[in-house]
């Protein structure tokens, strides 16, 4: 059996994180594949290099050049002898790229450059692992994850993935892949990215594809707590939650793990482990629907900067499935997450995050049909298995606006007095 583990940008943000992932990996036993994340903030530096190519501002090539500068200081770091260069070879189809490509979709060009930061970083890692004398291969997902062209969302061709998969890890005989996070190429072997939480989603795609013993993801918490520790100092660590349950909180906004990420080992009755990479020992949080479920404190997820949208039909007519049809579609087309929703006579309202040219085309899309009020600054309380405590705790100084309830789940959509 093989074990899927995942680290994201944050444990392996430097030099000292690379030194405790290699720790973490050496402790392994058994074969395993690992799936790496970009360094620390690399991606947001890398989508700065894309603006700076769409828009032409002659910065591009400078700005990606300090990326490689920083990749070059942590090599050196951690392998004083080693020769960076690489790092250069390794850019130089992104360069070249960037040099010669006429395409004006921005969504491909995002694609074929913010790509490289996980090439960097499993590269990175690679030879590191190697110079601690750790057996390993290097693997290019993209070799493997066959998607279609939707570029930055990517969908997996289930079909082709799992049978380039499977061959793959039924030829290659190394205990121990190092591979990337995120990615994925077209047929025509154009690079993809998929989407939010890509990294998670590429450990859980292997995991189903390989019927894997569990797929273990590395954070910075000590494993899934029953709120953000950001927020709440009170936030208490659960030590086992139902797939169901995890997707539920995710689907609330909960900073769990995305449902298209579960979904795959909820299918096949993979367990999957969310643990700290500070703290790797602690059992952290299993997710599965293994055993017995322990009873689950409050789970709050709080959500701020939201508006509240509303669309009243002009002919004073009820709101009738036609109408909702075209609200429906065009937050659709927006790719915009409705958080909460109500269905008033001759309105219809909608809570959304503030993602504000979305919401600003979602209302040119939607204004010759519909008198439309935008109110902003709001925020949402989202409580699963709440109690009137709970609730009662959040409550004062703020004006409840919109509420939604059922036996597990309470909405609160709130205005500062």
């Amino acid at each position: 059996m093989i074990r899927v583990h995942k680290f994201g940008g944050a444990s392996v943000k430097d030099e000292q994180a690379i030194r405790n992932m290699a720790d973490i990996v050496k402790s392994l036993e058994g074969r395993n594949v690992v799936v790496v994340s970009a360094m620390g903030k690399t991606t947001n530096a890398m989508e700065a290099v894309v603006r700076s190519q769409w828009e032409e501002d002659g910065k591009a090539i400078g700005l990606l050049n300090d990326i490689l500068e920083k990749h070059k200081e942590i090599s050196l770091a951690l392998m004083p002898d080693s020769d960076p260069s690489w790092i250069d070879e390794l850019a130089k189809d992104v360069i070249r790229f960037m040099e010669d490509n006429r395409s004006s979709e921005y969504t491909f060009i995002y694609d074929q450059i913010v790509s490289l930061g996980e090439q960097l970083s499993t590269t990175l890692i690679y030879n590191y692992l190697s110079d601690q004398e750790i057996d390993c291969e290097w693997l290019d997902i993209r070799r493997l994850f066959t998607t279609d062209r939707a570029y930055t969302e990517a969908k997996i061709n289930w079909e082709k993935t799992s049978d380039k998969v499977l061959k793959y890890f039924s030829e290659e005989e190394s205990q121990l892949i190092i591979t990337q996070g995120f990615l994925g190429s077209t047929p025509e072997g154009f690079t993809t990215t998929l989407g939010r939480e890509g990294s998670d989603y590429t450990a859980a795609v292997l995991g189903y594809c390989l019927d894997a013993e569990s797929v273990n993801i590395y954070k910075d918490v000590p494993g899934v707590l029953n709120s953000d520790p950001k927020q709440f100092e009170d936030a208490v660590l659960m030590p086992k939650i139902s797939f169901l349950e995890a997707i539920e909180m995710s689907f609330y906004g909960a900073k769990v793990i995305h449902p298209k990420t579960i979904k795959p080992l909820q299918n096949k009755e993979i367990p999957f482990f969310v643990k700290s990479f500070v703290d790797p020992e602690s059992p952290g949080t299993e997710i599965s629907n293994r055993g017995e479920m322990p009873s689950l404190p409050p789970v709050i997820v709080f959500r701020e900067k939201q508006v509240l949208v509303s669309f009243a039909v002009k002919d004073f007519s009820f709101v009738g499935a036609e109408n909702l049809s075209l609200i429906y579609k065009a937050l659709a087309d927006q790719r915009l997450h409705l958080n909460m929703s109500y269905n008033g006579a001759i309105s219809f309202s909608v809570c959304l995050d503030n993602k504000v040219s979305k919401i600003k085309a979602l209302i040119e899309e939607l204004k010759d049909e519909f008198d439309i009020k935008l109110e902003e600054g709001l925020e949402l309380l989202t409580i699963r298995h709440y109690d009137e405590d709970t609730i009662q705790r959040f409550l004062p100084g703020r004006k409840v606006i919109l509420e939604e309830r059922t036996d597990e789940v309470v909405q609160l959509l709130l205005r500062q007095r």
